[in-house]
């Protein structure tokens, strides 16, 4: 058969605001799977951050993590970028002392600066998700093995250093004063060619689906895009299709659209 490869982002595709995986979006995976088709977590979480029993129980061939900058087929390593260690000391003293938070985000741990991110509405509810996975950035330098960064603003910060942070890194703006700052040269898109390559696969049996702003390259790489009714603008333009919302079934529409299940 020809086999296909579909990439998944997570958050607004797969898992909704509560955490909720839809029925729906459980059969359409049993269907894919009993095709035969391949399929791919493709997300900006970092690995460290991908440990739901509930999203990884949907079996998956391969997780590109962390924008791209860790890639893994079959439990095989295909990619494990990590910040240089004195370019990590820097972010963090320009970070602090200008207090804008800093989240780094890596294969074993969230790596914070909790002294400003406590009460950070956005800091709270990754810790209430990640438990003793969060930890602090100082006092832990063994574990600055960091793919990517999250930063956060409040009235205080100075967020002009985003303009030095973009010489090292992609920014992404986000809600709720949050920006995600992924190292040059990587992308959900270059994660996904890492895959394909090793699959050999044509781009034209590439699927990707997603809703959010750094989904953006990850549908312009595949050979089918497919944004979410529930996505952002700027995602459905570029999309080759628009599916329904999350909760109107929108991945199981999406794979019945293209014929992908069984």
């Amino acid at each position: 058969m020809d086999k296909k490869a579909i990439f998944f982002d997570i958050d607004g595709t797969l898992l909704d605001r509560n955490m909720r995986i839809e029925a729906s979006t459980k059969e359409a995976f049993k269907k894919l799977r009993k095709a035969g088709h391949y399929t791919f977590l493709c997300s900006g979480r970092s690995r460290g951050y991908i440990f739901n029993p509930e999203i990884l129980g949907l079996g998956f061939d391969g997780i590109v993590a962390g924008c791209g900058t860790d890639v893994e087929v079959f439990g095989k390593k295909l990619v494990n970028y990590h910040l240089p260690h004195n370019d990590l000391a820097h972010y963090y003293e320009l970070c602090h002392n200008n207090y804008v938070g800093s989240l780094w985000e890596g294969r074993e741990k969230i790596l914070v600066d909790d002294f400003l991110l406590r009460g950070n509405q956005y800091y709270e509810f990754l810790k209430k998700q990640l438990g003793p996975r969060m930890i602090a950035i100082i006092g832990n330098e063994d574990a600055w093995k960091i793919n990517k960064m999250i930063v956060t603003f409040d009235e205080r910060s100075d967020d002009s250093i985003l303009e030095e942070m973009g010489k090292h890194f992609q920014i992404l703006r986000h809600a709720y004063q949050v920006a995600e700052l992924v190292p040059h040269g990587y992308t959900k898109a270059t994660g996904m060619q890492a895959v394909v390559s090793e699959l050999g696969l044509d781009v034209n049996q590439v699927y990707a689906i997603g809703d959010s702003i750094n989904d953006r390259e990850m549908l312009t790489y595949a050979g089918h895009s497919i944004a979410m009714g529930n996505g952002v603008e700027e995602i459905k333009k570029i999309a080759e299709y628009v599916t329904t919302d999350i909760h109107e079934d929108g991945v199981f529409n999406a794979m019945k659209h293209y014929g992908l299940l069984s």
